[in-house]
């Protein structure tokens, strides 16, 4: 889908996802742009 190859693997990387609710407005510039674009790639067609 992106043009990406699988060069390896490894047990050793851990992948983290976190959730951010939406019962508080976010205010902070960077977590503004942060969350706009998780939410982009997360909800776009």
């Amino acid at each position: 889908q992106f043009g990406v190859k699988v060069i390896g693997r490894t047990d050793e990387l851990v992948e983290e996802f976190f959730a951010v609710s939406v019962q508080r407005r976010i205010t902070h510039p960077c977590v503004v742009a942060i969350t706009d674009a998780a939410r982009g790639q997360l909800f776009s067609a």
